[in-house]
């Protein structure tokens, strides 16, 4: 394994803002939810086709926006969220097409066929319809169809009522599948997880913990935008971390700030005291003395040392939480304690098949900051509340 060259090397100082959610992994889909993951469907639903799901709270009419998985229908976006009390899991979802599907010839009582016209997606085996002034409106339920994706007649069961069909009568189809949400175990390597709570965007390079589990992640990608939805990370769950329930806490730091290194370097130095006693002038005992925290020292490339109302947040004022925009929390476990920030280097390896390595260096405040007003540059050194880093590797 060669040496580290910081070309592949970034170091992230991590302040104490946080946003709070918690893992939403029970299955059904609570009120608010405008997408429905769903199975048993066998042909495209249309957008503008309406839906119904069985046991929801007023029963209310959703329209679809769009859907997944085209014939075989695995998702579905619609507009009118979920009621209060939400949805489960296996719970009915009977599709309404929109407008557009009516009889072309006319038919007379008795009859198990008859000419369509409009429809313009494929019809499945077992939908049901009803014509516009049939006697009684009765149920009729698809055997076949003739036409595929452009139907040009349905045979069904349950005859023409007396009084026939007319041509130009409105048929109105309906066909069914279910919600398909089972809970998704928190099982050793899962990199993805739903959540909900959160009122702003999660995005890369956040780090998060959570409850139940004693490793911390990077953010990869989130979805859902201002109200995310899921978060994929790194490190994947793993069973030797613990493996948090649904409903745990997810804690997301906001603000993450990227050094700019460039020639200069990052030190950090674990030391320990140890005593050693004597016994008639020679060593006879030894044990430890009290805790070192770790020095730690980095050199920076500054273009600004303040910020403005629309830029980043500088590196010097997360260290030393002087900005002048906001106020940051401190990443330390005691906010009555002086300031101080996380430190994080990730070290991603140039050769494939080789996992990168993150080390935190938590609780780090600084102590000076000499500045190179001429090369641009200043070093931060200080010392962390901690007596090593935390090391992690992650493929």
């Amino acid at each position: 394994m060669a040496q580290i060259d910081l070309r592949n090397a970034t170091l992230d100082i991590v302040t104490g803002d946080v946003i709070n959610g918690t893992i939403n992994n029970a299955a059904g889909y609570p009120a608010g939810a405008t997408f429905i993951a769903v199975d048993g469907f066998s042909v495209a639903i249309p957008v503008g086709s309406t839906f119904l799901i069985s046991s929801e709270t007023g029963t209310p009419s959703h329209t679809v926006t769009a859907t997944h998985g085209g014939s075989t229908p695995i998702g579905i976006d619609f507009s009118t969220a979920i009621a209060s009390g939400g949805v489960a899991d296996n719970a009915s979802v009977t599709v309404t097409l929109p407008a557009g599907g009516q009889v072309s010839a006319d038919a007379t009582a008795g009859d198990l066929t008859i000419s369509v016209s409009g429809f313009t997606s494929a019809i499945p085996v077992g939908a049901t319809f009803t014509i516009t002034g049939e006697t009684g409106s009765p149920s009729h339920t698809v055997v076949s169809t003739v036409g595929g994706s452009n139907p040009s007649s349905i045979t069904f069961t349950t005859a023409i009522a007396s009084g026939g069909a007319t041509t130009g009568d409105a048929i109105t189809l309906s066909f069914a599948g279910a919600i398909n949400n089972p809970l998704t175990p928190m099982t050793n390597g899962l990199t993805t997880i739903p959540v909900t709570g959160f009122s702003e965007a999660i995005l890369e390079g956040m780090v998060f913990t959570i409850t139940g589990s004693t490793d911390s992640y990077e953010v990869l990608s989130s979805v859902g935008g201002g109200s995310p939805s899921s978060i994929t990370f790194s490190p994947a769950l793993r069973t030797a971390a613990g493996l948090p329930a649904n409903g745990a806490a997810i804690t997301i730091h906001t603000d993450v700030t990227r050094v700019h290194i460039g020639e200069g370097n990052v030190t950090f130095e674990v030391k320990r005291n140890m005593e050693y006693i004597h016994d008639q002038r020679k060593v006879a005992f030894v044990r430890t003395g009290d805790d070192e925290p770790m020095d730690v020292s980095f050199d920076v490339i500054w273009e600004f040392l303040s910020s403005t109302s629309t830029d980043p947040l500088t590196v010097e004022e997360a260290v030393t939480n002087k900005y002048d925009t906001g106020t940051l929390l401190t990443s330390g476990a005691d906010p009555c304690e002086p300031f101080a920030v996380d430190l994080r280097i990730t070290y991603t390896p140039p050769c494939s098949g080789v996992e990168r390595e993150i080390v935190t260096l938590p609780e780090f405040r600084f102590e000076s900051i000499p500045h190179d007003l001429k090369a641009g540059t200043f070093s931060c050194k200080g010392k962390c509340k901690s007596i090593k880093p935390i090391y992690q590797r992650s493929a």
